[in-house]
């Protein structure tokens, strides 16, 4: 899931309800992201920061 927003009720909170529907997925961090990464394991960059417009993804799968 990838959206080009700084609202968290765009990305993390749109995230976090799908899991809590949905248990068998899990969030899957991606590789090398560097400070990127939230501790929930979702990348986000932010303007001032990362010279990007700023933008939110999450990558997940799917569980047995």
């Amino acid at each position: 899931y990838a959206v080009c927003s700084l609202e968290a009720r765009e990305g993390e909170e749109i995230i976090r309800t799908f899991l809590k529907h949905h248990r068998h997925f899990e969030v899957v961090p991606p590789p090398d992201a560097g400070n990127a990464l939230t501790g929930e394991g979702f990348l986000r960059l932010w303007p001032d920061q990362d010279g990007t417009d700023g933008f939110f993804a999450a990558r997940l799968r799917r569980t047995p």
